[in-house]
């Protein structure tokens, strides 16, 4: 199977929620925003692009760490796996982005 590596520089939504599964293991999750810019020579200034929302992952240790170590309103960089999944909910399709 292949996978899909990404890197992600953004800025951390919440803080890091910080459960543990059934099985013992920590988990770290939170939402990352990124939102590039770039120079708009029509109006002289730089301007923001779309928002691109994608949720976290992180497990064991590095859990730990990224609880510790990452709140909200923090730039961050993430470097994982990226897993696009899409779901049906009362209100219709949904597809949510994740990172590894």
């Amino acid at each position: 199977m292949h996978t899909i590596s990404t890197s992600i520089i953004g800025i951390a939504v919440t803080d890091v929620r910080h459960p543990v599964t059934q099985s013992g293991l920590s988990l770290a999750r939170f939402p990352l925003v990124s939102q590039p810019r770039r120079f708009d020579s029509s109006v002289g200034a730089c301007v923001d692009e779309d928002a691109s929302f994608v949720t976290v992952f992180a497990w064991r240790a590095m859990a730990d760490n990224v609880v510790s170590s990452i709140h909200k309103g923090d730039p961050v960089g993430v470097v994982g796996r990226l897993r696009v999944r899409e779901w049906e909910d009362e209100h219709g399709p949904r597809v949510t982005v994740e990172v590894d």
